[in-house]
């Protein structure tokens, strides 16, 4: 065997991990084009609950009703100022933000941070700055990454504008699956600060969650940069809870 073939012949498995022919869907296993650069086979894409342009112009929670905005934005004043999701948290998108979050999937962040900029620039939003909600240090060392700061990272690359850490989690506060609307407006008070180091007077701040549930988290995060000058934020997450009955419970 010539030199040249024993070189390709150990270099073969180093080049098919790096430059894979294929990959698998995250979602069925199904086997797919890499060069597709997308995580995701076609047919499970089709599935993913989709919020379209009927969407609360406030949050960006999908509506089912003729109302311009969800339920929890009419009766609670939020203070961002609009805002847009990929996907309804349900089914198999809920499925793939658990496994960006907790499955440690950290090559999804692109794949949505491309699709929502794809989305803010169809809606024409003007953004000086990306910034994303943060974590307690401690959280993020045992995650390894915080995944709204990667999103928001592919995010600002492809709107070509900085992504900066404008915030920080001054206490560690209590889980807020569990809490209604109001107890996690009251969990979170004077739980966010802003980066003294940074200027963030007069800019158009894009904020960035993985999930947005009742959007109380971003609504803090808002009121806390715009305290220090930002002239507007908008908000973006992967995936947008609807609730239908909330104020009903």
């Amino acid at each position: 065997m010539k030199l040249k073939e024993k070189l390709s012949s150990l270099l073969s498995p180093i080049k098919d991990f790096l430059f894979p022919l294929h990959m698998e869907c995250t979602l069925c296993g199904e086997e797919i084009p890499s060069k597709k650069g997308i995580p995701l086979c076609e047919s499970c894409v089709s599935k993913l609950p989709h919020i379209g342009e009927k969407r609360c112009l406030r949050c960006g929670a999908k509506l089912s009703t003729e109302s311009d905005f969800c339920e929890t934005c009419i009766r609670t004043e939020m203070c961002f100022d609009e805002g847009v999701s990929l996907y309804e948290y349900e089914d198999s998108a809920k499925k793939l933000v658990l496994a960006l979050k907790d499955g440690h999937a950290k090559y999804l962040a692109p794949y949505f941070g491309e699709l929502l900029a794809g989305k803010i620039k169809a809606l024409g939003w003007q953004i000086d700055a990306v910034t994303f909600v943060p974590l307690l240090p401690e959280k993020r060392r045992i995650r390894g990454y915080n995944q709204a700061e990667e999103i928001a990272k592919a995010i600002a690359e492809h709107l070509d504008v900085p992504c900066e850490e404008l915030l920080y989690k001054k206490k560690s506060t209590l889980s807020q699956k569990s809490l209604s609307f109001e107890e996690r407006q009251k969990n979170l008070i004077d739980s966010f600060r802003a980066e003294q180091r940074i200027r963030i007077n007069g800019k158009r701040i894009l904020l960035v969650d993985d999930i947005k549930t009742t959007g109380a988290t971003l609504s803090e995060c808002a009121k806390t940069l715009k305290a220090r000058g930002a002239k507007s934020v908008q908000i973006a997450s992967v995936c947008s809870v609807t609730y239908h009955l909330f104020f009903q419970q």
